[in-house]
Formats: C-alpha cells, structure tokens, sequence
C-alpha cells in the first residue's frame, strides 16, 4: 500500500478517521475519488485497510507524515481532526508544503475559525454551527426539505448549494409556468428538478413546465442567492 501511495498525484487526503472523517471517506469512496486517510490509531488504521482504502498509520502533525501522503502533489485536504489546536497546526504545515492546496478545515469553537482561515485553510467547517443553522432554517421555513453544499473542484470559490423545496403555501407559482414565475430572472437561480406529488421528477424542466402547490423543487445558486429566496417563503 505504502508503495502506491508514494505514487500517488491529485489525490485528496483526510486527516482524522473520527465520526466526520469516515463520513467524508464513505462518501469519496463510493464517488470512487482518489484519495488517502491520514489516522494515528492502529486499530482504526486497519479497519480503514480492511475496507480497502488508502491509509497511512501516523500522526498527521508529523512532518514525515505529510511527506508519505504526498502532500505537495495533492489537490485538497479535509483536515478533521480531534481537536482545534491540531487543526490548525496541520493546516499551516500542510499550506507550508503546497502553497496550491485546498483545504477544508473543521473547528469546534468559533473564535478559531479566523486562525484557521489565517493559518492557510480555504474553507472552514464548523459542524455543529451548521448543523444548527440547519435546522434552525428548517424549524423557521418548513419548506426546505434537504439542503447540500456544493463545493466543484475546478472552481474552489464558488459556494454553491442544492436545496430542495416545497412550494407549499406558494399560491402565487400555482398552475403558473416556470417562465411565468420568474424565479431565474428575479433571484439568479436555476430550477434543475420538479418532484411531483406522485413520485415522478422530471429533470431540467423546460420554461413552460406548469407548477403547482402540491410540487417540490429542486433549486441549484449561489449561497447569498439561495438565501434571498428562503427569505422570501411563505411563513
């Protein structure tokens, strides 16, 4: 394994194979991305082995580490770690070693967030902020069903996200058509799916594709985009 891994180039690494990074590990493995995990504990080391991921058995706060995982030849890192502190010693190490590296960064408190930001990390994830913030959004506008962030890899700095909505109480968008509506033009967000009440969903919708209460919408933009809309939900 220690073999392929020194051959490895435009992986991604994960450091920590705590509740967070084996979600995030899970997720690129069945998207089949290229990719090791960085975990200190041996046991956790084989269970990651067993499953047939890349692992280096290690402390990602070693030097000697980061060198095995090839970090100056790698694209991006989630660095998700026990602690804050650990956090943010990996991040500047790593942005020491390749200055190109996009890296996402989790903290706990959020008053490191800045450091983090300041140490190197492009993005910072702050999973019990935005687990809150989540659900707080859901408690206050029912109709957001789900919500996905969406980060491309060949754009970094766009910050997108995939909400899906319920256009429950949106008797002004009933039996009208999407041009009708006027969604795209009004907020600058696209309308990329229509779930029916039936089950059926019909994907990127043409203009004249008639909407109705009983609809879900699957709604691709920007963040502060996205927001605006929310704002304007029906209570």
């Amino acid at each position: 394994m220690l073999k392929k891994i020194s051959g490895l180039k435009d992986h991604y690494i994960i450091c920590g194979y705590g509740r967070m990074g084996a979600i995030i590990a899970d997720e690129m493995n069945q998207k089949s991305s290229l990719f090791l995990i960085i975990e200190k504990d041996e046991k956790k080391a084989d269970i990651i082995r067993s499953k047939g991921m890349f692992c280096i058995h290690g402390d990602a706060t070693s030097e000697e580490t980061l060198e095995k995982a090839r970090v100056d030849k790698a694209s991006g890192v989630a660095v998700v770690l026990d602690t804050d502190q650990d956090n943010l010693f990996v991040t500047m190490s790593m942005k020491t070693k390749n200055s190109n590296l996009f890296i996402l960064s989790r903290c706990s408190r959020k008053d490191n967030e800045s450091k983090l930001i300041r140490a190197g990390a492009n993005k910072v994830v702050n999973p019990y902020t935005a687990g809150g913030h989540r659900m707080a959004e859901m408690l206050t506008k029912p109709q957001v069903e789900d919500s996905i962030s969406l980060i491309p890899n060949k754009h970094k700095e766009l910050n997108l996200t995939l909400d899906e909505i319920s256009l429950k109480g949106f008797d002004s968008f009933n039996e009208k058509t999407i041009k009708q509506c006027q969604i795209k033009e009004k907020y600058n967000i696209l309308i990329i799916g229509i779930i029916k009440k039936e089950g059926e969903t019909i994907i990127n919708p043409n203009s004249e594709a008639i909407l109705k209460t009983s609809d879900k919408l699957l709604l691709m933009g920007e963040v502060d985009k996205m927001n605006k809309f929310k704002e304007e939900l029906p209570k």
